[in-house]
């Protein structure tokens, strides 16, 4: 059985939401990326291709610049934020600098492939016109898009079998491919916040030169010794329950209010070439009722 995708290459964002949960700073939350393109398959289905689904999105990082400042390597990372404009104060009516809220933000290049249903031939190049207009006028991740691909780098395939799939997914090159390693988060020990601490800590240690015994380099050893992992949000917790919850100036007053928490775990950069399939770097929604859990998961099985 053949399946649509699409290659959206090389998109550039600049200053994209970094700080993906309460607790988490770095690559931007999946619910941002899987965000973007559920309103864009909403604009278009709107008028452009009513039978369209983006039933699973693949993110592939190509380029990544978190906007931070540090003296050297044993210093603390400091933000770099923006200076708000003066304002004047009510009570002293003299200019005061208002005060810095943290924002975490990165510049980042991006390729993406989008699994697709309900998408004809004939409206192949009218759709790619019509998807870089939307992508155009809208925010990605919370960044601004500065440099979008051309139309002729938009592909838009049937591919059936592995080898066809393989082939299709080097175009990603030279990106790190993002997957979720939940197996590798719940290994570990403790609450979450202390298997991410775990997870993310890094021990250096002295190698003392044998004749004097002092110091001669120092080595830098990681708990996790495999892959590129990273903490990454991938969506959220119930708080509330099964209770209705109503609150005052809600939105939208037909729907229930709901508290969550961020879902933090474990993901890993891998490059395209180590996956077999596209099916397995896909991200799809999934909706854990039993657990309270809105997340974006990287797991075939619950695919819906």
């Amino acid at each position: 059985m053949s399946r649509q995708y699409i290659l959206l290459p090389h998109i550039v964002v600049h200053n994209a939401n970094a700080m993906s949960s309460t607790y988490t700073v770095g690559f931007p939350a999946m619910t941002a990326w899987l965000g973007a393109f559920h309103r864009m398959e909403r604009e278009l289905r709107r008028k452009d291709c009513p039978a369209l689904r983006i039933t699973g999105v693949a993110v592939a990082c190509e380029h990544f610049h978190l906007q931070q400042y540090q003296k050297n390597k044993f210093a603390p990372i400091n933000l770099a934020m923006t200076a708000n404009p003066l304002k004047k104060s009510k009570k002293t009516g003299a200019y005061e600098r208002p005060p810095f809220i943290a924002e975490a933000r990165c510049d980042i290049r991006v390729s993406f492939i989008l699994r697709t249903e309900g998408i004809e031939a004939e409206q192949s190049d009218d759709l790619k016109e019509r998807m870089l207009s939307l992508l155009a006028r809208q925010k990605l991740a919370g960044g601004d898009i500065v440099s979008l691909p051309e139309k002729k780098q938009i592909q838009m395939k049937h591919l059936e079998g592995s080898a066809e799939e393989r082939k299709f997914m080097r175009r990603l090159m030279p990106g790190f491919v993002l997957v979720e390693r939940k197996d590798l988060f719940e290994a570990l020990e403790g609450d979450d916040l202390d298997k991410l601490l775990t997870a993310v800590s890094l021990h250096a240690e002295p190698v003392l030169d044998e004749t004097t015994g002092k110091i001669e380099k120092w080595m830098y050893r990681k708990n996790l010794a495999q892959g590129w992992v990273v903490p990454i949000a991938v969506g959220y917790r119930d708080l509330s329950g099964d209770k209705a919850l109503h609150v005052a100036n809600q939105r939208d007053p037909q729907t229930e209010h709901h508290f969550v928490e961020p879902l933090v775990t474990l993901g890993e950069f891998k490059m395209p070439y180590r996956f077999e399939r596209i099916e397995e770097i896909l991200w799809t929604y999934h909706y854990g009722q039993s657990r309270g859990l809105y997340e974006c998961v990287n797991d075939i099985s619950k695919e819906s």
